[in-house]
């Protein structure tokens, strides 16, 4: 079951991203930024709404670290997190 997994993922993918240097940095942040989408995925469902934000911006954050840009597109936060990402770039942008 994915819940039980995610925490040693996370940790893995954490410490990954500390033990490589560069590419292998790199493809480490886009991993962790994946796992980080389980997560927020996983939180929504369960109705952790609160972590599941938390756990958007840490993938988010991940991704950007990982330079890759097509990685910075697919972490997008779903239900609650997702609509107030997008009210917050609205009253950033707008």
């Amino acid at each position: 079951m994915v819940t039980r997994e995610l925490p040693g993922l996370l940790a893995n993918a954490q410490l990954a991203t500390r033990e490589y240097a560069d590419d292998q940095r790199a493809r480490a942040f886009g991993l962790l930024a994946l796992v980080y989408q389980a997560a927020a995925m996983v939180l929504t469902k369960v109705g952790e709404t609160d972590l599941a934000w938390i756990a958007s911006d840490r993938g988010l954050a991940a991704a950007q670290d990982s330079g890759d840009r097509r990685r910075q597109g697919l972490v997008v936060p779903l239900g609650r997190p997702r609509r107030l990402l997008l009210a917050r770039i609205v009253t950033t942008c707008g």
